[in-house]
This record gives structure tokens, C-alpha cells and sequence, in this order.
């Protein structure tokens, strides 16, 4: 694994450049955390740029196929081809610290295939379908209700083929074309009029279409996106300006859903 500035280059890019570093490599997947980015290559390989400030030994992964990563507020996450799970900066009892990246050994059944990293919370997705999530638990968005931050089973919810995490919510897609949120609700992320908190998963509803297939959930900061064969976009009329311009606000109700595309 390297950790490296991409090209060697300082300062903010404001229009989209190639980097010359991934030249003749070929890149398998790419993710973004809070202050870093991660690139996979179809090697295995572990590509880091960004924020290194705790100074870890990244050489840990050199022995592992990577097939997932993702990164969430200071931390990273790593899952091999095997199915073991590799964790940056958060133990398994939920806390923040400057530790190496090391192994977890989670019992559970099948392996972990993907996962989402928010504000100090992460969510592990099995090959079974079974939810795993850590870090703090405000407002529920564990999915488990009050209990401590541990890793541990979303018990709540089944055959989950999606992950995401946001700021203070998380949301996640069945096999059977439904989504389910939890956790901070204020921006009106759960579609459902409300500005509640769940501290469970919580079936999100597509109006007017209730029959939608939903495929893959995104959660950003404050809002939540549901992807079918359109766009639905969850939060407050600032968020939707903030995230698509001004000339969206007028078809969105505070605090409620609104299909965009």
C-alpha cells in the first residue's frame, strides 16, 4: 500500500485533471473519506492520498488482496478478497484513536463484501445480506437502538444488497427493492415528512411512487439519495441548493422528499 500525494501536487484543483501517478495502472475502484481519497487497483493494491496526520504503518495490507475500502471522519476501512475486514484509527468498541490499521475477528456468518463510512460510524455489509455497524451511536444511527457503539448485527433488518453513511443517518437497500433508514432524521433524510429520529431501520417511502425498485441508497452529509430508474433526493430546501443549485428549491416542501430526476 502507498500513501502518497497523487503526482506530488499541492493546492485545490478547480476543474477535473487525470493523475499522472495511475498512468498504466488499472484502477478498480475509487473512494472518498473526509479528508482523503483511496484507490483500488486490479491488483489488490491500496492507493491512499490525503490526510495522514496519526502517521499509520500502511505497509499492513502489502500481504492482502483488497477487493473494498472505504473511508469515513478519520478513519479508513479495508476488506480483503477473503472476506476480513482491516480498520484505520476505530476500535471495535466503537472509539477513535491513533492505532494502527489492524485485523478484526468478527464472528459471523459468510463474509463481508462492502461497507460505508459516516461521521465517526461505520456500516459492514456481509455476502448473506446482514448489517454490522460501529462508532457512535447518536441518535440511533447504529440501527440498534441505545446500545453501545461495539461492532455488532443490525438486528432489525435482512437481505440488505446495500450500504450508506452519512453525517448522523445511514441507509440501507433490500433484495426486495426497499430502503430503510436510521438514525438523525432533522433535514427530513427518511422522506417521510417527519424530522424524527429512529433509532431502527425505518422503511423510507418513494412518493408518489410507491412501487419503486429502489437499487442503491446514497447517504451524503445531511440529506439521502434512493437510485431506481430515477433520482430521489431526501433533505430541506437549503441542502437540495447547497447540493444542486438554486433553481431546484421551488419544487421542494421543507423537511420532505422530492424526486429530482
Amino acid at each position: 500500500m502507498e500513501q502518497l500525494n497523487f503526482d506530488n501536487e499541492g493546492g485545490r484543483a478547480t476543474e477535473p485533471f487525470k493523475y499522472k501517478y495511475f498512468v498504466g495502472k488499472k484502477i478498480a475502484k475509487v473512494r472518498a473519506g473526509y479528508y482523503h481519497s483511496i484507490v483500488l487497483t486490479t491488483d489488490g493494491k491500496v492507493h491512499y492520498s490525503g490526510n495522514n496526520k496519526h502517521k499509520l504503518n500502511l505497509s499492513v495490507l502489502e500481504k492482502h488482496f483488497i477487493v473494498e475500502a472505504f473511508g469515513g471522519y478519520e478513519f479508513s476501512a479495508f476488506i480483503s478478497r477473503q472476506g476480513d475486514i482491516f480498520v484505520a484509527l476505530l476500535t471495535q468498541g466503537g472509539n477513535v484513536t491513533a492505532q494502527e490499521i489492524t485485523r478484526w475477528d468478527i464472528p459471523k456468518n459468510g463474509k463481508f463484501i462492502s461497507g460505508a463510512g459516516g461521521y465517526y460510524h461505520a456500516l459492514f455489509l456481509t455476502d448473506t445480506g446482514d448489517v454490522w455497524s460501529v462508532g457512535q451511536s447518536m441518535y440511533g444511527k447504529l440501527g440498534r437502538g441505545s446500545e453501545t457503539g461495539d461492532m455488532a448485527q443490525v438486528q432489525k433488518i435482512r437481505n440488505v444488497k446495500s450500504v450508506s453513511a452519512g453525517g448522523y443517518h445511514s441507509i440501507m437497500s433490500t433484495e426486495e427493492g426497499f430502503a430503510y433508514g436510521c438514525g438523525h432524521g432533522s433535514f427530513g433524510q427518511f422522506g417521510n415528512g417527519l424530522r424524527d429520529q429512529f433509532e431502527y431501520p425505518t422503511k423510507m417511502e418513494c412518493e408518489p411512487d410507491k412501487t419503486a425498485f429502489i437499487y442503491e441508497v446514497i447517504a451524503c452529509g445531511w440529506g439521502s439519495y434512493l437510485l431506481e430508474s430515477k433520482i430521489y433526493f431526501y433533505s430541506n430546501k437549503k441542502i437540495l441548493r447547497d447540493c444542486l443549485g438554486n433553481r431546484t428549491t421551488s419544487y421542494l416542501k421543507n423537511y420532505s422528499h422530492k424526486q429530482i430526476v
